[in-house]
């Protein structure tokens, strides 16, 4: 699945920011290290994956599993499921191939005078985003080195960060994630992908719980996923 493909290629720049060696597996990718707060350890990249083979990969201690396709069952291993949720794509204008409609860049939240998304450029300003976000790894100055990423910001007149989120550049498709702050920001974001997505999906996931938001924007669920956690 193409969501779950991004999710992984963003997980393992969060990785490598944070110095956190990781490989492939036949089912899917790991970190060889326990992953910040937020990211998992390993993600599942296809239906039918091994419990065992899974849980087994993962390091010892406290850790998490992104089941892609929500067909693992890690409860012998000392997991329990976190959150339920959905892979997002982006739904053409029209109906059909999910892709991502059309928009310009600078896209401003809802609302007349809304701030506009702008990108993230300096150690300073992506240590306020990851404040105002909670996105604490995110905030790591080595990810504005990575081509892939682009994280998005939107401040209010007095300089304060208010909304924003990331997309994760792929040779396949664009993804979205870590978006958070005023009405309008899902929508301000899928604009700002679309822009860089040149045809590509826009991809995504959320919290079954979460997916309203998205959903607001033109994004619809493309499959199941579940967070477990140990």
């Amino acid at each position: 699945m193409i969501a779950a493909n991004d999710n992984a290629r963003w997980c393992a720049a969060v990785a490598r920011a944070h110095g956190i060696a990781a490989a492939s597996t036949p089912w899917g990718w790991r970190a060889r290290a326990a992953m910040p707060e937020g990211y998992p350890e390993a993600v599942t990249l296809g239906p039918g994956a091994a419990a065992a083979e899974v849980a087994a990969a993962v390091p010892p201690g406290p850790a998490s599993v992104k089941d892609s396709f929500a067909d693992l069952d890690l409860h012998d291993a000392g997991f329990e499921v976190l959150l339920e949720g959905g892979w997002i794509a982006l739904e053409r204008e029209g109906g059909g191939e999910l892709s991502g409609a059309s928009g310009a860049s600078g896209a401003s939240l809802a609302g007349a005078g809304a701030p506009p998304l702008e990108p993230v450029r300096t150690a300073r300003a992506l240590a306020d985003w990851a404040l105002a976000s909670g996105a604490v790894a995110a905030g790591h100055p080595a990810l504005l080195d990575d081509p892939a990423v682009v994280v998005l910001a939107a401040s209010d007149e007095s300089g304060a960060v208010v909304a924003g989120g990331i997309l994760s550049l792929g040779d396949d498709a664009v993804g979205v994630s870590n978006v958070f702050g005023r009405p309008g920001t899902y929508a301000a974001i899928a604009t700002a992908a679309t822009v860089r997505a040149e045809g590509r999906p826009v991809v995504g996931w959320e919290p079954a719980d979460l997916l309203a938001s998205p959903a607001a924007a033109g994004f619809v669920v493309v499959g199941p996923m579940r967070v477990w956690v140990r």
